[in-house]
């Protein structure tokens, strides 16, 4: 799980839920704030289903950027 991982790597993060559209289907997911070198993060967690899906933007509609394991890790 995640939230170990930050806990065990001692990373501070808040967590939340939040609201995304996916696939045209409004869900809730679990999102974990973290902030690294003063720039916030949200990590949003997926299912194994959900994982290749990107949320819908809520500004154009369009999937968002998502981070790969690579850009994860710089950022930790």
């Amino acid at each position: 799980q995640i939230r170990l991982l930050f806990l065990e790597e001692k990373i501070p993060f808040d967590e939340k839920q939040k609201r995304l559209k996916l696939a045209g289907i409004y869900k809730t997911q679990p999102v974990f704030n973290i902030t690294a070198n003063n720039i916030g993060v949200d990590v949003v967690v997926f299912s194994q289903e959900e994982r290749r899906q990107s949320p819908d933007s809520p500004i154009d509609g369009q999937p968002m950027a998502r981070a790969n394991l690579k850009a994860v890790q710089a950022l930790l």
